[in-house]
Formats: C-alpha cells, structure tokens, sequence
C-alpha cells in the first residue's frame, strides 16, 4: 500500500507557496490618463463631462440615424482617417440595405434613394488631410469641416428624419433621438475611457471598474455606444491592456462588419424595443452584414467565451435562466467556417442529419439537432420547435455542449429568417414583398402585434406548431433545410 510512504515523506515536503494575487487595473490611474489624453488634466467631473468632451476633443458625423464620434487627434494618421470614412460610409450603406429590405413599406423611397447617393458620394470624397487637420480647427462636424451645401445639408436632413421617426421604421416610437456611436481606435484609449466612465459616473462604478474590462470589445455609458476598434489580444492580461490586434486581421472589412453589427443591433432594438427578441435582431444584423460583405467574420454573439452568456429569451428557446461565464475561446468554431457565406444552412443540414443517425437520442428526420463539445466527445440532441411560443419551456443543456448550443441558436434565426426571405412565400419576388410587409409590421408599443401574430398575418401560417410541423413556418423550413 502506498499510503504509508506518502505520508512519512510528508514532512520533508516544502510549504507550498501562496497564489500570486490576481492583477487588476488601477482604474483612478486610467481615468487619468484618459483625461490627459483628451487634453483636460486634473478636471472635475463637471468640467470632463462626455459631452464637453466629445464637443471639444472629437469629430462628429450624422449619419441617417447614426451621430457618429471619433477622436480628432487620431485623425491626423492617415489610416485612421480612412478607416473612419469608411466606417461612415459603412453606416450609411447598412441603413439603405436596410431601407431596401423594407421595401414598398418606406414612404419617399425614391427620394431617400437620391437622398443617400448623394451622401455617400459626398462622404466617399472626405480627403483624409482634410480630416486630419479637423484638430487643429474649429469644427466640431463634418458638415461644417467639409462645408456641406445647401443641398448636401437638405439631403442629410431628410435621411435623419426617416430613421429618427416614423418614415422608416418603428410606428409607435416616441421621439427622434440619434444613436450616438463613439468610435475608440485604440485599445488603451478604449479601456482607459472605460475606466473614465466608472470615475464620471459614481453610482454606476462598479459596472465599469470589474476584472475584465481589457477584453470588451464596448460598452454603453448613458445614451452613449462606445465601440473599440481593435480586438484585445487573446493573451491580454490587465497590465497589457493596451495590447491588441486588428478587426481586419481575417478579412479587410472586419472593423465595418463590427461596426456595423452592433449599429445594427442597436437600430432594431431602438425602433422596435421589446417587440424584437434578441435573437431576431441578430439574425436580422447577421444576415444584412453577410449581404453587405459576403459573410459575417464578427466576435459579438454566440459562443465568445469569457463573457456573460445569453438567458433564455422567448423567441428561440433554451438558454440558461441566470446566464453564465464560460472559459475563454478564440478559434472559430465548426459553424463559423464558411463565415455565415451561405446563411449556416449547410451546417444546420449536418447537424440534422447526424441526429436523424442517433435515433435512439430522440433524432429523425427533421426536427433533431445534434450538438458537440468542442472536442466531439459529446453529444446532445435537442430538438424543433424552437421558435415563439411553441417552443415551450426551458431546455438546460450540458455544460460540455452549452458552446455548441450558442453557436447553433445563433446560425438558426439567421438561417430560417433568410429562408422567410428568399422561399417563405413561394416565388423569389413573393417572397421578398412578403418579407418586406412582415418587417414593417414588426412595431413596438404594448398593443404591438407579437412576432408569431405579425408571421401568421403575412404569410397565413403559424410561425411553428408544437410538432414543427409542414403546416408551419418553421417546419416548411426545416424540410427545406433537409433538402439541402
């Protein structure tokens, strides 16, 4: 027995050492230094409000819905520069897809169509020492730095009005607002204006001032979106906060994609609030990047460990009720490898099929999902209806799956809302005006219609059935997947 021997060298054995504390930021120390940056030094808070800095130490654009911030002193690198006109441009371009998308539900198309060709040709000619010289000048947008004319102006007006009111989107939203994106080129600026936020906002600290804060990719503070545009490195620890690599490193247009998902995000949840599951608005922002730029390569939703998971939500069922943590991940996974390039349709149909094979874990044909652990080891079958109220109660799953599941509850509303698009109502043009009158009637407001009552009214079949069924929507779907 070896008990005896382990016990008698015992003694001998040296004192194991106490763990090395846990590194954490001295968030008074960024904050700072934030300050320092935005050229106000030893300022009170009244002094170094956001706004006063924004007005003074930032350029400015309305864009459409969008005010769109970014620090004038980064401008004068010339990459900068055009990155921001591109990320403008970028903007400007999502919100005609998506105006497109609506179709003959926009009043004034025509015009807002002129209306936005001659704003993106304008922003297309924004020379970058032009807007490297915004520092030392007194403008605090580009319409006064480019001295906009008349018609310009007109035209920036009309396309602001359609999206901050009712002529575009939201027929009961109350107010005309912009969404304010602050652009943060650089991750130590990026993180230190975190840690500003925790000082200017006292009450609020301890959101911003918690481990962690070197790998958010943005926050919100008050009616502000800031968004990084560097990814942390995967080896950031909190004393490297500043250490990162490129939103392009994978595809050059990966900081638009970013930019323009989470621009996304925000339009959908601000024109229509609770009346959109979180779910449907990625779907939604997921597959009008992947129409912009032929796939979607971003790192906001699904499985990016080392983040708060999702909870359960009503659209698409499942999730855990409390949220979660999971370990961190960078590599891509098996659902991600053609980038979303053919709407996780070919992906979906796998899983399918390796459930249809496992009939004794309850697959067949259809309505069966199989899910993975990262090293395949374990498998899960989960199954349809999984979207509105015929999903049903909460479904837990195993913890060595719950990576899986993510990705697989993220690639499925994209999945299903591009087939409602383009074979939801028969013909390719059917479907298409169908598609356009079921986004149109997505509108917020306590009377508001639901999702499954909007589906059911313009396609005259119930979004899904307790057995995902060829009578519904979603079981139509998931033959169509089948046939794939």
């Amino acid at each position: 027995m070896m008990l005896a021997p382990l016990l008698a060298l015992a003694p001998v054995l040296s004192t194991p050492k106490p763990a090395a504390p846990v590194e954490t930021l001295d968030y008074q120390e960024l904050a700072a230094s934030f300050l320092e940056t935005m050229g106000r030094p030893g300022a009170g808070r009244e002094e170094a409000a956001p706004q006063a800095l924004l007005d003074e130490a930032f350029l400015k654009s309305s864009l459409g819905l969008f005010d769109v911030w970014i620090p004038k002193a980064d401008l004068t690198q010339r990459g900068t520069a055009e990155d921001y006109r591109d990320l403008c441009l970028a903007l400007l371009n999502a919100q005609h897809e998506w105006m497109d998308w609506l179709g003959t539900e926009v009043p004034d198309r025509r015009t807002l169509a002129k209306d936005f060709k001659g704003l993106t040709k304008w922003v297309d000619g924004w020379g970058t020492a032009e807007l490297g010289a915004a520092l030392g000048a007194e403008a605090q947008n580009t319409t006064e730095l480019f001295d906009a004319n008349a018609k310009l102006r007109a035209q920036a007006q009309r396309v602001a009005h359609a999206f901050r009111s009712t002529a575009v989107l939201g027929q009961n939203r109350i107010g005309a607002a912009p969404v304010k994106l602050v652009l943060v080129p650089h991750r130590k600026d990026f993180v230190e204006f975190i840690a500003y936020a925790g000082w200017q906002l006292p009450g609020s600290r301890s959101s911003f001032w918690q481990r962690g804060i070197e790998t958010w990719s943005h926050f919100y503070m008050n009616d502000l979106q800031v968004l990084a545009l560097e990814y942390a490195s995967p080896s950031t620890s909190p004393r490297d906060y500043g250490s990162s690599y490129s939103m392009k490193a994978k595809t050059p247009t990966g900081m638009e994609q970013q930019v323009v998902q989470l621009a996304l995000n925000k339009l959908l949840a601000y024109e229509h609030g609770d009346s959109l599951p979180p779910s449907l608005i990625t779907g939604l922002s997921i597959n009008l990047v992947t129409r912009l730029y032929g796939g979607c390569y971003t790192r906001i939703d699904g499985d990016v460990r080392s983040r708060v998971t999702q909870k359960r939500e009503v659209f698409v069922r499942g999730g855990r009720p409390e949220g979660g943590v999971l370990p961190p991940n960078t590599a891509d996974s098996r659902w991600r490898v053609e980038h979303g390039k053919k709407h996780y349709v070919p992906i979906l149909e796998q899983a399918q099929k390796a459930a249809a094979g496992n009939r004794k874990r309850g697959g067949d044909r259809y309505t069966a999902f199989e899910l993975q652990s990262d090293s395949g080891s374990i498998r899960y079958t989960t199954r349809a209806p999984l979207l509105g109220p015929s999903a049903g109660g909460e479904e837990v799953f195993p913890d060595a799956v719950y990576g899986d599941y993510l990705e697989f509850t993220r690639a499925y509303p994209a999945a299903f809302l591009h087939w409602l698009q383009a074979h939801g109502a028969g013909s390719k043009k059917k479907s298409a005006q169908a598609f356009s009158e079921f986004l149109g009637q997505l509108n917020s407001g306590a009377s508001a219609p639901t999702v499954a009552e909007v589906a059911e009214a313009v396609y005259g079949l119930p979004l899904s059935d307790p057995e995902a069924s060829k009578k519904s929507l979603e079981g139509k779907f998931l033959r169509w997947i089948a046939k794939q």
